[in-house]
């Protein structure tokens, strides 16, 4: 699934990706980072109660 939307924000041009996850996943966060993701400052007003986390990865087409 990240591997699909990557590739998907590649063919359309996008220059990065979000995503908003919860330190306690540590698997998840380990496998963001492993698809080239990394850890950003996160809103004080976040949109998602639960996520504490917030990664981007930067798209090169």
């Amino acid at each position: 699934m990240i591997q699909f939307i990557i590739s998907f924000g590649k063919k359309n041009n996008w220059k990065e990706i979000f995503l908003y996850s919860n330190t306690k996943l540590k698997n998840s966060i380990h496998l963001y980072n492993k698809y080239g993701f990394r850890k950003i400052d996160i809103e004080k007003k976040s949109p998602y109660l639960r996520g504490n986390i917030k990664m981007k990865v930067l798209l090169e087409t």
